[in-house]
């Protein structure tokens, strides 16, 4: 089942070598783990889709069934009983069937919320929002016969406020921590010709499920960690399109320099000494005018997560910092961009 079986298998061995600040920090190794198992299971070809939970916290999929986390242990025997036990199973089917009722419901509303919102109708006509919802997607809203996911409205949204600061039209080089499942850098690549040459680093799991989705818009120009494993990363001196995706440990490889980095959302998942590791090597890439734009969700959990003012103490950095609603009703985001 798996797309690429190799490159999952040597991410996941490599990743057992490592120091714990190019591990998965504690938010994100239960996830990594089910993730790792699920994938294994039933490939990617669907993994923004109901059926699974693969991409739990950084893709858009909609998992239905709570036995998708059920794996090993006192665990898998409620899987087995639950799926494949009479009358247990025909129980738990018209559950499933009741729950997606209440999914399609939720999305109906969802759509028709958007596509009357004047803010996502601009961002519909202000950016390229194409072939956004490959790889299952169904929560999405439909603008001029053109379906649109409405995760990439929530990117848009959020470029929307980030480009009133950066100069995206100049940037060249772009650099992400954190990128999911390779959505922004989509984004990115289909509204500004001018970006050719990236890094998009993350976590093992979420690194192979992006590196195939953005393999399967850009072919060749991805670069994968089987090609940059045993090498020095750096950008060829043309005006080809290159994605490099490697995993956290790689970043001691790059010999780049980047006009634009960004981090959303995973930089308060992470802890202090992981944090300070990645700064450490950001500066060291950056050049005179490169420019840091780091985005989060303005609500956090003292148990799991860092308050988002406190990156600036981490960067030591002069940043513009200010809030704004998200597109999602009742949400707001934080910005802290580099001046």
């Amino acid at each position: 089942m798996l797309n690429n079986a190799e490159l999952l298998n040597i991410l996941l061995k490599d990743s057992k070598k490592v120091s714990e600040i190019y591990k998965p920090s504690k938010y994100w190794k239960k996830k990594n783990n089910q993730a790792r198992k699920e994938i294994k299971k039933k490939g990617i070809q669907n993994f923004r889709g109901v059926d699974n939970n693969i991409g739990e916290s950084f893709t858009d999929n909609q998992n239905i069934n709570i036995l998708n986390n059920y794996y090993g242990g006192f665990r898998g025997l409620f899987k087995f009983i639950f799926e494949k036990v009479y009358p247990f199973k025909n129980i738990f089917i018209r559950q499933i069937k009741l729950t997606s009722t209440f999914k399609t419901d939720l999305n109906l509303f969802k759509s028709n919320y958007y596509e009357n919102n004047e803010h996502a109708l601009e961002l519909s006509k202000k950016f390229s929002l194409e072939n956004t919802t490959n790889f299952g997607c169904e929560d999405f809203s439909i603008f001029n016969g053109n379906k649109i996911s409405n995760y990439y409205l929530g990117i848009a949204d959020t470029h929307f406020q980030i480009r009133n600061e950066v100069d995206f039209d100049s940037v060249k080089t772009f650099f992400e921590i954190g990128g999911g499942f390779g959505a922004n850098v989509h984004f990115l690549l289909e509204n500004y010709k001018n970006i050719k040459k990236i890094i998009y680093l993350d976590l093992p799991v979420n690194l192979y499920i992006g590196t195939e989705y953005l393999r399967y818009f850009y072919g060749k120009s991805v670069k994968d960690y089987l090609f940059t494993k045993e090498k020095k990363i750096f950008f060829s001196q043309n005006d080809e399109l290159e994605i490099f995706c490697i995993p956290p440990w790689k970043i001691k490889d790059l010999e780049i320099k980047f006009d634009f980095f960004q981090n959303s959302n995973s930089f308060v998942e992470m802890s202090p000494d992981i944090i300070r590791n990645y700064v450490l090597h950001i500066k060291k890439l950056m050049n005179k005018n490169s420019k840091i734009a780091l985005t989060s969700y303005k609500k956090y959990r003292k148990e799991t997560t860092l308050n988002p003012e406190s990156l600036k103490g981490y960067f030591q950095h002069d940043f513009k910092q200010f809030d704004s609603p998200c597109i999602i009703p009742g949400k707001k985001n934080i910005f802290l961009i580099s001046k």
